[in-house]
């Protein structure tokens, strides 16, 4: 395995530790620009197909990571790629634990939480629309993505049942 590969899958996935706020799911939109567009260790099906099994297999959201990091460089990728996502983030939690449990309720952590939930909600609807954009499924893909947003969002429906109405609409748009 090529050292510079190595490297490449930590310098990559380092830095996007310290933007998980609201996830990994935060971060997709960037793993897809930076495997995808930029590394090219991934197609756009490619990166699709591992973003599915991301979803489907049991454990945190940030498996997506560990699936690229095989795809570029083999199983010392995948376990740089792990350790890169992980552990700064968690350095930095525990790092400043202290300081946030010592100043909860000031004035400044309460504004600093605020600005964090827009933040999150921006990135992780920046990654909804990079999967929709890489799923390739054009106008019905957005149109189904749109309305079980809103009926997600205004009813008590299932979401199960948007993922067979998705599925019905697809099979009977494209079949």
């Amino acid at each position: 395995m090529r050292l510079a590969q190595l490297l490449e899958v930590v310098l990559v996935f380092a830095p996007l530790s310290f933007l998980t706020v609201g996830g990994g799911q935060s971060i997709v939109a960037d793993i897809h620009r930076q495997s995808v567009d930029v590394y090219g260790w991934v197609t756009n099906p490619q990166f699709m197909d591992l973003y599915a099994l991301s979803r489907i297999i049991p454990g945190p959201g940030a498996l997506l990571v560990t699936l690229v990091g095989w795809q570029a460089a083999g199983l010392a990728g995948a376990l740089l790629a792990s350790a890169a996502i992980f552990i700064p983030s968690s350095l930095l939690v525990y790092a400043l634990a202290h300081l946030w449990t010592r100043f909860k309720g000031t004035r400044c952590i309460r504004a600093i939480e605020a600005g964090l939930v827009p933040v999150a909600a921006g990135m992780v609807l920046a990654a909804s629309c990079t999967v929709l954009r890489a799923a390739e499924g054009g106008a019905w893909a957005w149109g189904v993505a749109a309305t079980s947003t809103l009926a997600l969002m205004y009813t008590r429906l299932s979401p199960f049942l948007m993922l067979g109405i998705g599925a019905a609409v697809f099979l009977v748009a494209l079949g």
